[in-house]
């Protein structure tokens, strides 16, 4: 400003120098100015930024503490569907082995009846439990039974003999649609060669 004034006045001019310093002057004022400007604007995002974050860690916790609530409900219905489960896998795994074990005696019949070795390997009840526990297994409070019943052409034979808790098989008894509806597979199995041994023996 008293540049301005001593120029106006017709003062002599500034010394040499002083005027570069003005200049300068007058351009770190703009800067300052301009510097004001953008301190102002990052003090605005920073406030926008700090409601964001604080938005942020709100949602934050909320969903943790729904995390929290979902990990524990969903703990609570493993354990539940655990014991369901196993269950469910006992029951898978008995109707593999017996769908397994429907195959191999659907070939075992056939190539016994082609070999025309089903008469000749008949056994009964008694030697078929002898047999079992020579071969290690337990059969405390098992019977013997036989698949299709005896008093419906049931032959005796180890393909119509099936390890039956005793207790069940006295429910059981002779009839047929128990046995079906509880064991469809053996009961096909031992009405097939009971059927083979009418015809072949």
């Amino acid at each position: 400003m008293w540049l301005g004034l001593a120029f106006a006045c017709g003062s002599p001019p500034p010394p040499p120098g002083v005027q570069d310093v003005a200049q300068e002057l007058a351009q770190l004022a703009r800067g300052e100015s301009q510097d004001e400007l953008e301190i102002a604007a990052l003090g605005e995002r920073t406030t926008d930024l700090r409601l964001r974050a604080d938005r942020i860690a709100t949602q934050w916790r909320l969903a943790k503490r729904d995390f929290e609530r979902a990990a524990a409900q969903y703990d609570k219905a493993v354990d539940t569907g655990r014991q369901a489960s196993e269950h469910f896998a006992s029951a898978i795994e008995d109707f593999q082995r017996a769908e397994q074990r429907y195959r191999q005696t659907a070939l075992l019949i056939v190539a016994i009846a082609a070999s025309a070795q089903l008469c000749a390997s008949t056994a009964s009840t008694r030697s078929f439990r002898a047999q079992l526990r020579a071969e290690g297994v337990d059969l405390t409070g098992q019977d013997i039974d036989h698949i299709w019943p005896r008093s419906l052409g049931g032959i005796d034979h180890p393909l119509n003999y099936q390890v039956l808790d005793a207790h069940l098989n006295r429910s059981l008894g002779a009839g047929v649609v128990q046995k079906f509806m509880t064991q469809p597979l053996a009961l096909v199995q031992g009405l097939a060669v009971s059927a083979l041994a009418s015809l072949s023996c």
